[in-house]
């Protein structure tokens, strides 16, 4: 489907309208096709019509005219692939379904590549003075959108036959215009050959083409044709590890001045340079980039530590409890939680939310925020599960979703009501340091299906002395780094019931932390962990 890419005036980036329709109107009023606000295009300007597979423009008697690679349009018009279309201040470009087109005829070609002696073989110190010359002018700068438009006026100076330049760059695995320069202010951007450009990145070499629109084998190339172009050169630009990032070409309009294969050699030369300039500036322009990331991280951990409550005093009177968030990245699809719902009773959570990173984290807030306001009113865990999943489920557009295990405890008659959906049950260690593994029904992860959880509520009974261990898979699903062997619920079982009897839960928390990342032996982890310890104090 043939297509239209800005090229300027609309936004920062290039986007992209799809020519889906037999008709598409351009214009200033909200309801055209592709509405363009300025004072400078008319309410109906112009419109493209789709007739068997081929694409037309005509103007539709605009006050400032339509204009396709800088002439101003009469009558209706075919348009070809990589025409640009200039209405008031924006530029499109304009791009074909058709792939197929005629290879020009080549005048000269020369492999780029530092150890290509020939480079420099004639006039070796105007080609020396000249790299010199482009070295000084790109110096100073780290900043891409301005070392792209000086490279492109140093060409412009040294090849004084050139009328026009454009450099393409690399982006995301799309070619795209970066910077186009004219010596005539009335013609847009140069239109290119994608057949010589591909050429040009897939061998690394640099092409140099005269009497092109004389040249039977441009017949297809109309938009090179339509402008008139002379002759052209063509060459790569290269990082310092010969990899493209994209191409220059200069364009002549002229008949008697064209390229010659010693032009192509110094371009050549001067590519090379540049190819290593613009890759320091995307390699600084990348490291800014993850600063900025790094930053916003940052700055989203801190604020998803400020939902975690780390007030551990703030319980019932006979309960200890304590709880940690161990992300695998700056941010955590893990949560914990606890609130007092009356002078005995202690509401807690833990959940795993799929996945890692930002996206896990807002889904996180989203499902701590739902759960805390549920469990004032819920009539039981298992009830406070079924009314977060039809929440969650229901504006999931997304479909993210998240283990949870939920529970009311009271201090006085040591009883503890729980509930899972779909995460791992807990542990609970005796006084005498015998561990348990808590029965209960795992129901359906929260957030995934319409219908109920399907848990059922888990009832336990902590005397004094004993204490229940909640955790996230991340802890028992941590792999060891040559076997492969997961840590398991066993392993985890028995480190919790040989921690010593008299520490705090804290020290409990990092110790069983420890013995994880022991077993990893510093591979990292793969996932969150999280874990939470409820205490029933000894009287």
């Amino acid at each position: 489907m043939a297509r239209l890419i800005t090229v300027r005036g609309i936004g920062d980036s290039p986007q992209q309208f799809p020519l889906d329709r037999d008709e598409i109107v351009l214009g200033r009023i909200p309801n055209v096709h592709l509405r363009l606000e300025s004072r400078e295009v008319s309410r109906r300007h112009a419109r493209i019509v789709r007739v068997n597979d081929r694409y037309y423009l005509e103007d539709l008697a605009s006050s400032n005219g339509t204009y396709v690679n800088g002439m101003r349009i009469q009558d209706r018009i075919e348009l070809r692939d990589q025409d640009q279309i200039r209405i008031g201040p924006f530029v499109l470009r304009f791009e074909s379904s058709d792939t197929g087109e005629a290879q020009p005829l080549i005048r000269a070609e020369v492999t780029v590549h530092s150890s290509n002696v020939d480079l420099f073989r004639l006039d070796a110190e105007r080609k020396l003075k000249a790299v010199l010359e482009i070295s000084h002018q790109l110096s100073g700068s780290l900043d891409l959108d301005a070392i792209l438009p000086r490279l492109l006026q140093a060409l412009m100076r040294l090849f004084m036959q050139a009328d026009r330049g454009l450099i393409l760059l690399v982006e995301n695995g799309q070619l795209m215009a970066r910077a186009a320069i004219s010596r005539d202010e009335t013609r847009d951007g140069p239109a290119y050959s994608r057949s010589v450009v591909r050429r040009v990145l897939e061998e690394g070499v640099g092409l140099v083409a005269e009497n092109v629109a004389g040249d039977f084998r441009f017949d297809m190339m109309q938009s090179v044709n339509r402008l008139n172009v002379r002759s052209f050169l063509c060459v790569p630009l290269k990082t310092s590890e010969g990899h493209p990032v994209g191409v220059v070409q200069l364009d002549t309009f002229r008949v008697n001045q064209p390229f010659t294969k010693d032009d192509l050699h110094l371009a050549t030369a001067l590519a090379l340079h540049a190819g290593a300039v613009i890759e320091n500036a995307r390699l600084h322009a990348e490291l800014l980039r993850q600063e900025r990331v790094q930053h916003e991280l940052m700055l989203a951990r801190k604020i998803q530590e400020g939902f975690l409550p780390n007030d551990f005093d703030q319980v019932p009177q006979g309960l200890e409890l304590y709880a940690r968030v161990c992300p695998a990245t700056e941010v955590s699809g893990d949560f914990y939680d606890f609130q007092q719902l009356s002078p005995t009773r202690l509401a807690f959570t833990i959940a795993d939310v799929v996945g890692k990173g930002i996206p896990a984290a807002l889904y996180m807030t989203a499902t701590r925020t739902l759960c805390r306001h549920l469990a004032t009113t819920a009539a039981s865990p298992t009830s406070l599960l079924d009314q977060l999943n039809a929440v969650l489920y229901e504006d999931n557009q997304t479909m993210m979703f998240a283990t949870v295990l939920h529970g009311v405890i009271d201090a006085h008659s040591g009883e503890a009501i729980l509930a899972s959906a779909g995460h791992p049950t807990p542990l609970v260690r005796r006084r005498n340091g015998i561990v348990e593994h808590v029965v209960a029904r795992p129901g359906r992860p929260i957030g995934a299906f319409p219908m109920p959880v399907q848990a059922e509520d888990a009832r336990i009974c902590l005397e004094p002395g004993d204490t229940l261990l909640l955790f996230t898979d991340g802890a028992v699903e941590a792999p060891h780094p040559v076997t492969q062997e997961r840590y398991g619920i066993e392993r985890l079982a028995q480190q919790f019931g040989s921690l010593p009897a008299n520490q705090t839960l804290e020290k409990w928390c990092d110790r069983l932390r420890r013995e994880v990342a022991n077993y990893t032996r510093g591979s990292g982890m793969g996932d969150d962990i999280t874990l939470l310890l409820v205490r029933r104090q000894a009287s």
